[in-house]
């Protein structure tokens, strides 16, 4: 089973980042910076000690 501290922490983190974009600008845009908190959480996701799980995928079609 999949540690739900670890999957809390990325998502409010990935939240946080998305609410200080009006404070403090991180991102260009609003749509760049939704992208990068979701892939910051996907790779912590991915990035999970237990081996035994397996990887999140998600293809993106552009």
């Amino acid at each position: 089973m999949r540690s739900t501290v670890q999957e809390h922490s990325a998502f409010r983190f990935a939240v946080q980042l998305y609410n200080t974009k009006q404070n403090v600008g991180l991102f260009m845009r609003s749509t760049v910076q939704e992208h990068s908190a979701f892939r910051f959480a996907v790779q912590l996701y991915n990035t999970n000690q237990n081996v035994t799980e397996r990887n999140l995928s998600i293809s993106i079609i552009m």
